[in-house]
């Protein structure tokens, strides 16, 4: 092991899970909760939602501190301990330019709950049935009641080109594809690296002790942030050139780090 590290900091979709798999293996869970029996902090950073990564992880998610939403809010014992919050302007304007996209479903990520106004009814059961995210049906996404955290675009049946979207939003906002036709977009500055930081300090943890996995341009920050970081082999290549070494599965890495 190239170095002292006290807290893993981990994607989890194309890292630890793969084609919206309903669970974590478990002997994936197994793994993360030796980690957290032997002192080491188990970080998950992922563009789900609270309650999404609440469900996957199980009776370990009480014992973690969770980056959600591409780090645009972290949770720790239930409560918020770090949020961004997206100006509410920008916020209408992209859940505008995303509807006015015939082909395109618009996500918008509460604390609690996520909010669509969705096209086809396929589209619910896809968010809830095999993601599993809470969702909550609304009429109009602009009239949600609560601050813009992350905003997302969803194609279901192509990859996404994020150019168009930062020549348009990028000098406002912070963009970054999230896996096969998904676009998240958070208010400029955030991501998952913003939200790591803070838990960092907060946990009095040192970032060269840190260890991060990821695969997508989501992760790219994060990678960057730490004194460990490691890329999924078959990953974004401005990821993989961030990283100090790639690797195939991901639990191998951490078993790495169990005494």
């Amino acid at each position: 092991m190239e170095r002292e590290i006290d807290l893993v900091a981990c994607d989890v979709d194309g890292t630890l899970l793969f084609d919206y798999a309903p669970a974590l293996p478990a002997s994936t869970l197994e793994v993360i909760g030796q980690l957290l029996d032997q002192g080491i902090k188990f970080v998950p950073a992922s563009g789900r939602a609270h309650d999404s990564l609440c469900k996957l992880f199980g009776p370990l998610a009480p014992r973690m501190t969770l980056v959600a939403n591409n780090g645009t809010i972290a949770y720790r014992d239930g409560e918020v301990v770090f949020r961004s919050v997206m100006d509410r302007a920008l916020g209408d304007e992209l859940i505008d330019a995303m509807l006015a996209n015939d082909d395109c479903e618009a996500l918008v990520t509460g604390a609690r709950t996520s909010y669509m106004q969705p096209k086809n009814p396929a589209f619910i059961s896809f968010m809830r049935e095999t993601v599993g995210f809470d969702i909550t049906i609304v009429d109009d996404l602009k009239a949600v009641d609560e601050p813009y955290t992350k905003i997302s675009a969803y194609y279901p049946s192509r990859d996404i080109d994020e150019k168009p979207w930062i020549d348009r939003f990028g000098s406002r906002c912070s963009i970054a594809t999230a896996g096969f036709g998904w676009l998240d977009v958070m208010p400029l500055g955030t991501n998952k690296a913003l939200a790591l930081s803070a838990v960092l300090e907060q946990l009095g943890v040192a970032p060269e002790n840190a260890m991060a996995l990821g695969d997508a341009r989501n992760d790219l920050e994060m990678l960057q942030l730490v004194g460990l970081p490691i890329a999924m082999q078959d990953g974004d290549p401005r990821t993989i050139a961030a990283a100090a070494r790639t690797t195939a599965n991901a639990e191998d890495e951490l078993r790495k780090l169990l005494v």
